[in-house]
């Protein structure tokens, strides 16, 4: 989960992804939920950075720009600034679904920064379920 995260902060280059040279550790909230995962990240910047630094970057991160990728959201990371968010009843669908939606960005004792992230890709899911992927019919050892 944290090398994931690592990489969607990242920068694409060509077809690999280098990720955000950044320490953080990271926490999935396991509990019932219909949509989404929830993650508590606590980070740590090579260089110090303002709140508003960070929301800036967040609105500025268009990695899929101009691929014309067909679920790719235009603002693939979006803020949420009341403090009770983000929550995967009302944050799944944006982005049509596919945007990470971020929310309670403050500072941590530890690192320098700790926020809430909801990950729900919820139209992903369904475009999986409607392609399933080949199954072997048959004895594998036969030819």
């Amino acid at each position: 989960m944290e090398a994931e995260t690592l990489k969607l902060l990242g920068k694409l280059d060509g077809h690999s992804v280098n990720p955000l040279a950044a320490g953080m550790t990271a926490h999935c909230n396991r509990v019932p939920v219909v949509d989404g995962h929830t993650e508590c990240v606590s980070l740590k910047l090579r260089t110090k950075a303002t709140q508003d630094e960070i929301l800036a970057a967040w609105a500025g991160f268009t990695p899929l720009a101009g691929r014309q990728l067909p679920t790719a959201p235009a603002v693939p990371v979006q803020w949420a600034s009341q403090p009770d968010r983000p929550q995967p009843r009302l944050d799944r669908n944006r982005g049509n679904g596919m945007a990470v939606t971020v929310g309670r960005l403050r500072p941590c004792n530890l690192l320098d920064w700790k926020f809430v992230l909801l990950l729900a890709q919820h139209r992903a899911r369904r475009s999986r379920s409607h392609h399933p992927q080949r199954r072997v019919v048959g004895k594998p050892w036969q030819t």
